[in-house]
């Protein structure tokens, strides 16, 4: 029926009273997707109604047919929100799949195995059968799942796939016959109260569930294009000012186009992040009218170099409590998650670039440079147009990530990377509270120290069992911490 961009979400809203909406699909840009799936939410029940949430991860199809054709006896909206549906995942993703079934099989986690197996196998429209993956050649592998089959022998997932088979696991319809199904379930209509909502980060659109709903649903595309490049810049640039009016209206300010291009070029594409500064910009000039280039410059610029240093360097020296601490203050003053993990990669690729400069010798850096000496290096480092943008920042903020670089292993280093992806694929693509992850990204990047606390006893018990429950574990321990 429709297909729209976020900014046009709350037109559309003012269509629905009295239509039947059937189902919604919202992808792309994780914040835009947030934004625009809590205007829908709060306008399909507006009148009462029930919010059901499904996670599309090893989500049983058929059960959740079922709910969508049932009659509810209680009055009001019925709202089903399936998120990450495989019904609509990209091929692309089969990798990430086949990583989750990797790390689950290295913990040894027989639950964790035989979910990852079935969402994979699922995934790419093949039924939970013996020989589902050691049956098939490297060619057809890559037919299939769109990367390269794994070098190891894959007889080990033979009794899991043959377990799933036996007991009826081929009855919870995958691929793209499950979406066929659920495309021809809608045809048919649902019951009238009943409302169904995609909350995905990205489609296949070549899937056929997809085009149904192209054309007979509302689609809501809220992506973006990524990178800093001119294309990308202009296409962001729209966005990030529709934030920005939408706020100052909502906060009855103003705020001159000068300033408005400044505090955008301060934050970056960070859609969430230019909502909260903007919020604490107008209740910084408090009744005043116009947000100054004197509040901008006190709390947008201190505020993010502070944050950079306040962060990095308890991780570089290894001081868990604190850098969980700075943690909590960032999220009380409504960071967006996306910021503190870039303010980690940065600073672990500056130390990984510090330890490539000192290996090298040609900086005349050593573990024992002292600041004078390193302040002296650094400006002939940044002459060189290769480093000048990966050495911004403040000298001292830069020696002390120096000299973390100088004590850390490199693995460990490596390590941190791959932990760091790890944590924005899944601030991106699943519904685990940001907390929880950057809470666990800390915990994993920093090991405990001599008898101390470990990791997961140093967090609240509430806490360590919210993430026990949501099964995130880290790299092994001869990985993570060499």
């Amino acid at each position: 029926m429709a297909l729209i961009k976020a900014e046009q979400v709350a037109a559309w809203l003012q269509t629905l009273p009295g239509t039947p909406v059937g189902a919604v699909l919202l992808f792309g840009e994780s914040y835009l997707c947030r934004k625009s799936l809590a205007l829908v939410e709060k306008a399909l029940l507006a009148g009462g109604g029930e919010l059901h949430l499904i996670e599309g991860e090893g989500e049983d199809h058929q059960s959740t047919f079922n709910k969508l054709a049932t009659f509810s006896l209680f009055g009001g909206r019925q709202v089903f929100r399936i998120t990450d549906s495989e019904l609509l995942a990209a091929s692309t993703e089969c990798s990430r799949l086949w990583d989750k079934v990797s790390k689950a099989k290295t913990a040894g986690q027989e639950d964790g195995i035989r979910r990852a197996l079935l969402a994979f196998v699922r995934g790419a429209g093949l039924e939970p059968e013996e020989e589902a993956l050691s049956g098939l050649t490297a060619a057809e592998w890559r037919q299939h799942f769109d990367f390269d089959r794994p070098g190891e022998s894959l007889d080990w997932t033979r009794p899991y796939l043959r377990a799933m088979a036996e007991q009826g696991s081929q009855s919870r319809s995958s691929g793209d016959a499950a979406g066929e199904r659920l495309a021809a379930l809608l045809a048919q209509g649902l019951p009238p109260q009943n409302v169904l909502i995609f909350l995905s980060g990205s489609v296949d659109k070549r899937k056929k569930l997809y085009r149904y709903l192209k054309e007979h649903a509302t689609v809501i595309d809220c992506s973006v294009p990524e990178g800093s490049g001119a294309q990308a810049q202009r296409a962001q640039l729209p966005i990030l000012q529709h934030i920005v009016r939408d706020t100052l209206k909502a906060g009855g300010k103003k705020m001159a186009p000068e300033l408005v291009a400044l505090l955008l070029e301060r934050v970056g594409f960070h859609p969430a992040a230019v909502e909260n500064e903007l919020w604490k910009l107008m209740l910084s000039v408090g009744n005043e009218p116009l947000i100054t280039r004197e509040a901008l410059d006190e709390l947008v610029g201190r505020s993010k170099e502070e944050a950079v240093y306040a962060l990095s360097d308890p991780v570089g020296r290894g001081d868990l409590p604190e850098a969980l601490g700075v943690l909590a203050r960032l999220f009380e003053d409504g960071v967006f998650p996306l910021i503190p993990l870039a303010i980690l990669r940065n600073a672990v690729r500056k130390m990984l670039l510090f330890r490539a400069l000192m290996a090298g010798g040609e900086a005349g850096l050593s573990p024992q440079s002292r600041y004078a000496d390193f302040q002296n290096r650094l400006a002939s480092l940044r002459e060189r147009a290769d480093l000048k943008k990966l050495l911004d920042g403040h000298p001292y903020a830069l020696y002390t990530q120096f000299t973390a670089a100088a004590k850390l292993p490199l693995p460990r280093l490596l390590a941190w990377m791959r932990l760091l992806l790890q944590a924005e694929l899944r601030l991106k693509n699943s519904a685990i509270p940001p907390e929880l992850v950057l809470h666990w990204l800390l915990t994993a990047m920093l090991p405990p120290k001599t008898g101390a606390q470990t990791a997961g006893s140093a967090l609240p018990s509430a806490l360590a069992k919210s993430t026990a429950r949501i099964k995130i574990q880290p790299e092994p321990a001869s990985f993570v911490r060499p």
